[in-house]
């Protein structure tokens, strides 16, 4: 991959990792998040538009042709593929205004228009005689060329909660816009909508692009879905395969309508078909905001959050999704088995010489698993991909996957192989690990494969950790909490000092001063939309209608900020540093695991402090309950925190001599009561009468410590001694996190077993609906690796330290909706 460096910045930067078939042929620096980008015809000219204020035009090999600083941010941008002109639409939020420009193909300004409010979209006629533009107060405008200079010849009010897409046909005659939460529509020549030419959609729609004819028509969706419209004659389309857990934003087509390049603020660009049938995805380091694609989809464009834009020759163009199409259609009919083999593994070579392995491999189990005898199948699978991995060596998914199907097939060595250059991927070296420990035990290599378990714990920083802290670093500089952002800057560049832009921000931000040391730390002032978002308090009041329709992306409930603030602010009289920071550590017992159980290293008693936090959260305003049980109570620190909340709080544990240590601490505090009261017993079979208890609880991976099978019969009996409308709530451990690290306490024969006692996260929603629980809700937490309670300077497990880390879980969850932790609470009512 070339990386083109922009002069005038003058700095090198690293563009993100190699990721195999489908990278960039060209990377390109702009210094400021890319809003915006078009391009002509076949990409010959390439038209930039960044917050920075900047318009850039570039050539096909991403050489700077020239560049122009404007009045406010550049949020649009448009070519004019027979005039050769350049538009642009700029924007500032507060107080809110927008102009729409025109340049010559030099750079040379023939119009300015300026309105009361940020411009998000622009689009031209071929020949520029006609120029659209949408804006943020719901208003369209139509400019044309006449008698010598451009004119506002329409403008008209569409929707309620801002105009985004818009688009006009090559020859102008038709226009079509995108109204968020009110939906599609088509305007004449006179800007009046078309009879019958309107889609109305509530949900929230972003920017749009159309063919050569304006009748075929891509939207993208706040769901992460695109909406394609196939003819707008018809007055209706459909909706895509949910391509990412966030808002699909940048949408281009090719001319032909087959190709869709739909670009994410998960920072992916997807590749698909008119279906959403993804063909190949791209990881950037920033949200995707725009997307373009030449007339015959053969190069695609795309803008970043990360500053870069980037530039892709694809060898997979609609020409070869219609030859893709033919043959899964052919396969499709094939009834004769020794047929259809034969012609399935054509048919993976043919994806292979698009460099298609992945969808190939998806495509043939959709189709034809069923067809085929499961080992046949399996084997031509393996052999495709082996012959893939010779064409593509360092490509590590290929690796990972070969290492899946040599396990299906029982070639045990040879997935031990492919895991292990597999695991060269940080995001893939959990699970690889994972899986040659799991080889290694198939082959009674017990050491080999202690060693593997071991190793698939150590801590590293992938992607998705970076964007994390950097969406947090970005909050705190927000609230101008300038040395809690830095922290996190220096962290980042630790780790990769290029990534995004955290070395330019820390050098920005190290001669401010942080606010006083009495912060708030009761708040919780993480940005839930992403780095780029706007932020309410720089948007003006005339925009609130903006505002308010953005915090519908939400992943996290907005009033659980609150509920938290409020958790935190109660925290403040009564928290306590836990036993294994406290000085007085005077105990004499005999019973030494469950000491070493409260006396946990900081990286293990952040779990269970931010389990404490969740649990609060969930009770937060419950006030009917007065009797709880904890199941699997150990050293009695559950029971304790409910007791000390005045409940009748009750431990239980098949253990009796952490009942009988359990016993010891409650004498130690000076109790009063006779709570917490504790006993010895089974949690398939409790001792005690139905409906008695308003709260069960199953705290800090107790749950994984149950055979599998006999889970359902612990939940059943939760569910028998709970009253109507009682609550469980059970904190255990995510098999499916890449970072989990267990407890240190636990020795690795402890862990083998912890993993395969444990099932994942809709394995147990099907297990408590199973056992008859109702308004189930699952809470991922500790989302980044154990290493950075050290390095963020969180292992004081101060209160501002928990709040820190509540603060990571809550990016992380904003930004990655389906991100595990290495725990999840799953809470569920009777």
């Amino acid at each position: 991959m070339k990386y083109i460096m922009n002069f005038q910045w003058g700095q090198q930067k690293k563009s993100p990792l190699s990721q195999g078939i489908n990278d960039p042929a060209w990377v390109y620096y702009c210094g400021a998040p890319i809003i915006s980008t078009d391009t002509s015809t076949n990409c010959e000219l390439i038209v930039v538009g960044s917050v920075d204020k900047k318009l850039s035009l570039l050539s096909k090999q991403g050489h700077l042709i020239w560049e122009k600083i404007l009045d406010e941010e550049v949020w649009c941008v448009a070519f004019a593929d027979i005039a050769r002109f350049v538009i642009a639409g700029t924007a500032r939020k507060k107080p809110p205004c927008g102009s729409i420009y025109i340049f010559n193909n030099s750079g040379h300004r023939l119009f300015k228009y300026t309105i009361d409010s940020p411009v998000w979209g622009v689009s031209t006629s071929d020949d520029a005689k006609v120029i659209v533009a949408s804006s943020w107060n719901n208003f369209a405008f139509r400019f044309e060329f006449l008698n010598g200079q451009f004119e506002l010849t329409n403008k008209g009010r569409f929707g309620d909660h801002g105009l985004y897409g818009i688009k006009t046909s090559k020859n102008g005659s038709r226009t079509i816009l995108a109204a968020s939460e009110h939906g599609i529509t088509v305007l004449d020549e006179k800007f009046m909508p078309i009879n019958g030419g309107k889609i109305k959609l509530k949900n929230g729609l972003y920017n749009i692009d159309i063919d050569h004819e304006g009748t075929k028509i891509v939207a993208g969706c706040r769901d992460g879905k695109f909406y394609y419209v196939d003819n707008i004659k018809l007055k209706s389309g459909n909706y895509s395969t949910t391509l990412s857990d966030r808002p699909i934003c940048g949408v281009a087509l090719s001319d032909d309508g087959y190709l869709v390049a739909a670009g994410s603020f998960d920072g992916k660009l997807y590749l698909t078909n008119n279906r959403g049938r993804c063909l190949w995805d791209y990881q950037t380091y920033g949200e995707i905001w725009t997307t373009s694609v030449s007339k015959d989809g053969a190069h695609v464009c795309v803008g970043s959050g990360d500053h870069c834009l980037y530039f892709f020759n694809n060898c997979c163009s609609s020409s070869v999704i219609k030859e893709l199409e033919d043959i899964e259609l052919f396969l499709a009919f094939i009834k004769n088995r020794r047929k259809l083999k034969k012609e399935l593994a054509r048919a993976l070579n043919i994806y292979s010489e698009y460099g298609l392995i992945q969808y190939g491999i998806t495509r043939s189990r959709e189709m034809l698993h069923e067809k085929i005898h499961t080992t046949d199948f399996e084997k031509i699978i393996f052999d495709f991909l082996s012959k893939s991995i010779s064409k593509y060596p360092h490509y590590y998914k290929f690796h990972r996957l070969l290492a899946i199907q040599a396990e299906k097939l029982k070639r045990h060595d040879v997935a031990i192989y492919h895991n292990q250059i597999a695991a060269s991927d940080n995001e893939l070296y959990f699970s690889a690990m994972l899986s040659s420990g799991i080889n290694f035990q198939k082959l009674g290599l017990s050491s080999a494969a202690r060693s593997c378990f071991r190793r698939a714990i150590a801590q590293s920083l992938d992607y998705s950790s970076m964007n994390i802290l950097y969406n947090l670093a970005r909050s705190y500089e927000d609230t101008e909490n300038w040395a809690e952002a830095a922290i996190l800057y220096e962290v980042l560049i630790s780790w990769d000092i290029h990534f995004r832009n955290s070395w330019e921000r820390l050098q920005d931000i190290k001669e401010k001063k942080s606010k006083d040391s009495n912060v708030d730390y009761t708040g919780v002032t993480v940005n839930l939309l992403g780095v780029d978002s706007p932020r309410q308090y720089n948007i003006s009041d005339a925009l609130a209608h903006i505002t308010k329709s953005r915090f519908k992306e939400l992943n996290i409930d907005e009033t659980q900020k609150v509920k938290l603030s409020k958790v935190f602010k109660k925290l403040e009289n009564d928290y306590k540093l836990p036993m294994s920071l406290q000085k007085n550590k005077s105990l004499e017992y005999d019973e030494i695991a469950y000491i070493k159980y409260d006396y946990l290293q900081s990286e293990d008693e952040i779990k269970k402090q931010l389990e404490m936090v969740y649990e609060l959260l969930v009770l937060e305003g419950r006030k009917n309950i007065v009797s709880t049980l904890d199941i699997g109570a150990a050293t009695g620190r559950h029971p304790m925190l409910m007791t000390a909340k005045d409940k009748k709080a009750i431990g239980i544990d098949i253990e009796e001599r952490a009942m009988h240590y359990a016993s010891k601490i409650k004498k130690q505090t000076k109790t009063s009561t006779e709570y917490p009261f504790y006993c010895v017993g089974n949690s398939l079979y409790l001792p005690f009468s139905k409906s008695v208890f308003d709260l069960v609880t199953c705290m800090m991976g107790t749950f994984s410590h149950i055979d599998p099978i006999k889970k359902i019969n612990m939940l059943k009996e939760a569910y028998r001694v709970l009253g109507v409308n009682g609550i469980i709530i059970v904190s255990t451990w995510d098999i499916e996190c890449n970072h989990l690290s267990f407890l240190s306490i636990y020795s690795e024969k402890e862990k083998r077993i912890i993993v395969e006692n444990s099932i994942s996260k809709y394995e147990t929603r099907l297990l408590f609906e199973q056992a008859g629980f109702k308004n189930i809700n699952i809470i991922p937490f500790m989302m980044i690796p154990n290493v950075f309670i050290y390095e963020l300077n969180i292992h004081n497990l101060k209160l501002a330290d928990l709040k820190r880390a509540v603060e990571i879980d809550l990016s992380a969850k904003s930004l990655y909706p389906t991100m595990s932790g290495e725990m999840f609470m799953v809470v569920g009512t009777k």
